[in-house]
């Protein structure tokens, strides 16, 4: 087949090859990939392998490694985040819900007070508790719900 496709067979041997290639299909195939083995393996070497200007190859191939690298860090970055806001957003107490224990207990202690001004007031003053909060005067196992 070598023989055939670099013209060194006469033109009778040469014209019952290509006869031959004609009618059969996996010779055709075989002198076909022989041809494009040869005709690969006749290419100028030194350009096929040496890159025009290899520091620039391997500088653009760095930068396309850097920034897969850099989306892959910046999607990880948005999962954990998005995984943490979920978290938080079904937990018992949403996230901005979450309060420190001093602001608790100043809510506590406002209300308390709140709630025990008017009384305090009305003692002090040594005036009888109107209607509204007369109830608070009279001992806890005495009062009745008005």
């Amino acid at each position: 087949m070598s023989v055939f496709l670099d013209n060194e067979l006469e033109e009778q041997s040469s014209v019952e090859v290509r006869e031959h290639l004609a009618l059969c299909e996996a010779c055709s195939k075989v002198c076909e990939d022989l041809a494009m083995i040869i005709d690969f393996c006749q290419l100028d070497t030194e350009e096929a392998v040496i890159p025009p200007n290899p520091q620039a190859l391997w500088c653009r191939i760095n930068n396309i490694i850097e920034s897969e690298v850099q989306a892959e860090i910046v999607k990880e970055n948005k999962e954990k985040v998005e995984a943490a806001r979920t978290e938080t957003e079904t937990g018992w107490l949403p996230r901005r819900w979450n309060f420190s224990f001093m602001q608790v207990a100043s809510a506590v202690l406002g209300i308390a007070v709140r709630a025990a001004f008017p009384i305090c007031l009305v003692k002090r003053a040594g005036r009888r508790l109107s209607s509204r909060w007369q109830h608070l005067d009279q001992p806890w196992q005495d009062r009745s719900v008005k």
